[in-house]
């Protein structure tokens, strides 16, 4: 299936979401645009994963966890992964928003463990489709980073508390990304 046949199916499935939509969101089309290359190769993926280890049914977390009588809290769950508590990845992430130093690895932890310590698998999928959308920006930031050309030829990269630098002349680029709220 090509990128431009993707689109348009993800375009047709939208399209009543896009025309329901309100004039301060963001219009499905163009992010669908953006998307159709990446969902591409997250399928080949899923197809040579399928071809490796077959369907894969399993549970979401620790069953032993979960069953024992009072079940299991949420920083229980996320030691048994060896993953921050909730509250722990949420103060990394403000902490490193507030000093300008937030990575895409602070927002996908703490969607990961969010998804993790959920009470349940409806909750749980909630916190997972944020964890994709965060995965799938996180990989359009890197193609666009991979595009970003000084004009001395030279390819920009992304300095903490300085923004884009190339690294070839040491110029910086007038393009800074603005801090975003990152929690849904």
């Amino acid at each position: 299936m090509s990128k431009e046949k993707l689109s348009k199916i993800l375009e047709a499935r939208f399209s009543e979401i896009d025309m329901q939509q309100d004039a301060d969101r963001v219009p499905i089309k163009p992010v669908l645009e953006k998307l159709a290359g990446i969902m591409l190769e997250v399928a080949d993926e899923r197809k040579r994963q399928d071809l490796k280890w077959g369907e894969q049914n399993h549970p979401s977390v620790d069953q032993v966890l979960t069953d024992r009588k009072g079940g299991c809290t949420p920083e229980r769950m996320a030691e048994e992964y060896e993953l921050p508590s909730e509250n722990r990845a949420k103060q990394m992430t403000d902490n490193a928003m507030e000093k300008g130093t937030i990575t895409f690895a602070h927002i996908a932890v703490e969607e990961l463990v969010e998804a993790v310590c959920s009470e349940n698998d409806t909750k749980r999928r909630v916190e997972l489709v944020q964890l994709g959308a965060v995965i799938l920006q996180w990989i359009e930031a890197i193609d666009r980073k991979a595009n970003l050309k000084c004009p001395c030829g030279g390819n920009f990269e992304f300095i903490e508390r300085e923004g884009w630098v190339c690294n070839s002349c040491s110029l910086t680029s007038i393009f800074k990304p603005k801090p975003q709220n990152h929690s849904a």
